[in-house]
């Protein structure tokens, strides 16, 4: 196994906030994750680090981020796991090109900022 990419992105909570709007959330982000982030007192938070977390592996595979919705990108959160990425469509297809076996993340965030790290895994998986 191999480390095929590293990507991280950190976002500005309030300023993500300001950009928020239902066009920009149903462009961006899976019914899953908009699901998920529903249960939050504020998701707005949340919803940034799963941004930062779909950047970051923009970044991690070295695609551009015109050249991929961010939608099939999704940030999976089940209760008392860590998160996992889960990619479909083309971004599925691609990583699949690339040789990527495993996508580990994690993400962090305080009340101004949201924080994610993707490290892409290649090789034949154990």
């Amino acid at each position: 196994m191999e480390v095929l990419g590293l990507g991280v992105d950190l976002v500005e909570i309030e300023r993500f906030r300001t950009k928020v709007s239902a066009r920009f959330l149903t462009r961006v982000f899976a019914e899953e994750e908009l699901e998920y982030v529903k249960t939050k007192k504020d998701p707005i938070p949340s919803l940034a680090v799963r941004f930062a977390a779909k950047e970051a592996v923009i970044k991690a595979f070295g695609w551009t981020l015109f050249g991929q919705r961010l939608k099939d990108i999704i940030i999976v959160k089940e209760d008392n796991k860590p998160p996992y990425i889960k990619l479909r469509g083309t971004a599925k297809n691609k990583s699949q090109t690339q040789g990527a076996v495993r996508i580990l993340v994690s993400l962090s965030h305080t009340e101004s900022m949201a924080m994610a790290e993707v490290i892409v895994i290649g090789g034949e998986y154990r």
